[in-house]
């Protein structure tokens, strides 16, 4: 077709041609159209001149006054999305509400923000009508879109408007900041820090901070970049009462130990602390490195009454039962709220290299402290012949059990 100008991925076609199908079925009778229902057949012409940008055949079809202007309005969404900067201009001079919610209650600035069409996002921008903060797909604002998808060009403009909300909130009230910080874009992470309306603090609705995501999620270069940032909390608690630190340990990391604010004895409404969720997870090398800013808390009980230990033995990690045992100091032979030892649980949960862990460790098979039953008859019930075998051979008086 001479002057089509295609850009546009696979996915993008199939759905405006999704749409046109949909806006067909949902119209059985267009010449008995009820009053206020759109004209499908202009909404599909329209978005096939903004799809291949064919400028004449727009300014025609515009032309000739009978487009509805919620027509126009899906097309500049389309246009601002796709790129086709021509055509944007022509259907804002057609009257396209710049503020008007399309697809996914995206705005043509939320969508040009999003996809990184700086052009576009200037031409929106400079009318005066255009809502600048207005919420696109689950509340967030075109700052938000552009500073999680790197897009700092965009953030700089954007930020350049006085009535700019640098700390706008979107659904899960997360703010431009958490999503510079998920994305990793350094740069506009410390743009954004600049600005004294950012409260680089904020919590979103389950009360995790910027530090907490990126302390989770293992983004240790993002994570250290937060740390030098002047003011930053790297104690704050969510709302279960978990550090940030906990949330580190809990995967594995431990990048936040790094500063020297950081409360490695923080606990939660569940009574764990880092160490707990380390040696829960089995991630060794995290806790060596806790442990080796403090063995206070190794073998401190939650509110459930589980140990470190436990907790390393139901996950089933050798690994971090002998670094509990050998450099947290923790007491092997001590019993829980059920009488058990840390070798009969390991029994019961039928992990046996975690009970061989144990036993070289100098746990006793046939302890009954407190009255609870001995490994020895915990195996021997659950028919465990395996486990029995390891208990005996660490067993004087297994005969008499």
């Amino acid at each position: 077709m001479p002057g089509l100008h295609l850009r546009l991925p696979l996915s993008n076609l199939l759905r405006i041609v999704r749409t046109g199908a949909r806006f067909r079925a949902e119209a059985p009778n267009r010449n008995k159209r009820p009053p206020g229902r759109l004209d499908y057949d202009a909404i599909i012409y329209l978005l096939t001149r903004v799809l291949f940008n064919l400028q004449t055949a727009l300014k025609d079809l515009l032309g000739s006054g009978n487009t509805p202007l919620a027509v126009i309005n899906r097309g500049l969404f389309w246009a601002c999305q796709l790129g086709h900067g021509s055509v944007v201009t022509t259907l804002l001079t057609a009257g396209a509400d710049p503020n008007s919610r399309q697809v996914q209650q995206q705005s043509a600035l939320t969508v040009a923000s999003q996809h990184g069409h700086l052009e576009f996002v200037m031409t929106v921008m400079a009318l005066e009508r255009t809502d600048i903060n207005a919420g696109g797909r689950r509340g967030r604002s075109a700052l938000s879109f552009a500073c999680g998808n790197g897009h700092e060009g965009i953030v700089k403009k954007l930020l350049g408007r006085r009535d700019c909300n640098a700390d706008h909130t979107d659904d899960s009230k997360a703010t431009p900041f958490f999503w510079a910080g998920g994305g990793g874009h350094h740069s506009i992470i410390s743009t954004l820090a600049r600005q004294p309306a950012v409260n680089i603090n904020h919590r979103d609705k389950n009360g995790r901070t910027a530090v907490s995501w990126a302390a989770g999620d293992g983004m240790d270069d993002t994570l250290k970049l937060l740390l030098k940032i002047p003011g930053i909390h790297v104690n704050l608690k969510d709302k279960t009462g978990k550090s940030p630190l906990s949330w580190a340990a809990d995967y594995g990391f431990a990048v936040l130990l790094e500063s020297t604010a950081v409360d490695i004895l923080s606990v939660d409404e569940t009574g764990r602390i880092a160490i707990s969720w380390a040696s829960g997870g089995g991630h060794c090398d995290c806790l060596v490195n806790l442990l080796g800013k403090g063995k206070l808390g190794a073998d401190v009980e939650d509110t459930a009454g589980w140990t470190p230990l436990a907790w390393a033995i139901q996950k089933d990690s050798p690994k971090t039962i002998h670094t509990l045992i050998s450099d947290g100091g923790v007491d092997i032979e001590r019993t829980d709220r059920s009488r058990r030892t840390a070798l009969n649980w390991a029994v019961e949960c039928g992990h046996a290299p975690v009970v061989q862990v144990l036993l070289q460790a100098g746990a006793s098979p046939g302890s009954r402290r407190n009255g609870g039953g001995s490994a020895i008859r915990t195996a021997t019930r659950l028919g465990r012949n395996d486990l029995l075998d390891m208990l005996k051979k660490y067993s004087i008086e297994w005969e008499t059990d």
